[in-house]
Formats: structure tokens, sequence, C-alpha cells
């Protein structure tokens, strides 16, 4: 049910596109769109565990696989939609701008990250590195993809920056809440430590 759900931008940006409603430049339309989906879905994602903590609900959890994987999709989608309709697959054009524009670096660089994050999210992997080590590693990719991914929308925007304070302050308060939580969660134990050496 949720696969399904997540798929419902997708299936409005072409019945959009089909009718025409996506303005004076499609193409432009198509990439924001999915660009967007890819930031919030990323953000659903770490929003998940402090949801799951505060709720006592341990089944929205399982959901963090499945949303992140979308969000990769949703940024494949983006820079397929850049580099197929915008670029038409044109690799010298693509690249310098990859070189001379620092929002497509950023673009490019975030997408990577997300890229090992899909390519090690299978249960077999989990199994070869061990549970901790495959969390430790996606903690250590997963946030800095959103710092670049913000930046690389804010250099995007030309002039309306609304949408871009919504993702940002949403994004922050997310942050602040785990970072919140992780010190709630720790305080006992380091209380204890504290007691214990004097």
């Amino acid at each position: 049910m949720v696969q399904i759900a997540l798929t419902l931008p997708v299936v409005a940006i072409i019945v959009a596109a089909v009718l025409g409603w996506l303005g004076a430049n499609p193409i432009e339309a198509v990439i924001h769109e999915t660009g967007q989906w890819a930031l919030w879905l990323l953000v659903v994602t770490i929003a998940l565990t402090p949801l799951a903590w505060i709720t006592r609900w341990k089944g929205v959890l399982a959901l963090r696989r499945v949303v992140g994987l979308a969000a990769f999709w949703y940024a494949l989608l983006h820079l397929s939609a850049y580099v197929g309709l915008d670029q038409f697959f044109d690799l010298d054009a693509i690249a310098t701008d990859i070189v001379k524009r620092p929002y497509i670096t950023g673009g490019m660089l975030a997408f990577s990250l997300l890229l090992v994050m899909a390519l090690t999210s299978s249960a077999r992997f989990r199994r070869w590195t061990g549970i901790r080590n495959w969390k430790r590693l996606h903690q250590r990719l997963i946030h800095p993809a959103l710092v670049i991914a913000m930046v690389h929308y804010g250099l995007r925007i030309k002039a309306d920056f609304t949408d871009w304070r919504v993702v940002a302050t949403t994004l922050g308060s997310v942050w602040l809440l785990r970072l919140g939580i992780h010190y709630f969660q720790n305080r006992p134990t380091r209380d204890r430590a504290d007691h214990g050496s004097h």
C-alpha cells in the first residue's frame, strides 16, 4: 500500500504532462517536481525514527527503507529528466555544467551519495557488513546528502525561496528533534558513568 502511494506523484506528473498542465516550461517543471519529491522523501526518511520514538510504534521503522529507496528513485527521475529531456544526452554539455555550475556539481554529488545508499540497501549487504556498521554507513551518508541537496536546491532558485524555506525549516526541526531524542536516550548512561566516577 505504501509503495503504491509513493508512485502517485509520478502518476500525477505524467497526467499533468499529458494534459498540458505543467506550464510554459514542462521540462523545467518535471525536473523541479521530481527533485522536490526526492528531497521531501529524504526528510520523511530521517523523520521516521523520531516518529517511532514519540509514538512508540516500532512498525514505522520498517518504512525507512521503502521511503528512502523511493527518494532515490525520484532523484534518479530528477537526474534523468535533466540528462534526457533538458540536455538530450549531450555528455559534453553535461560535463561542462558539472564543472561550471555549482548547483549541478552539488546535485551530482548528492545523487552519488544516494546511489551508494541504494546499492547498499539490500538485506545481503546488511548481513555482510553487520547491522551496526550498515546503520553507521547510512547515517554518515544521508545527512550530508540532505545538506548538499538543500544547497543544490537553493542555488537553483532565482527568485522565490518560499518552498526552500519550508523544506529547510522542516528539515531543521527534524534534526533538532533527533538530537533531542538522542540526548534524552543517552543521558541516563552518562549520568550513571559520571556518578560512578565520583
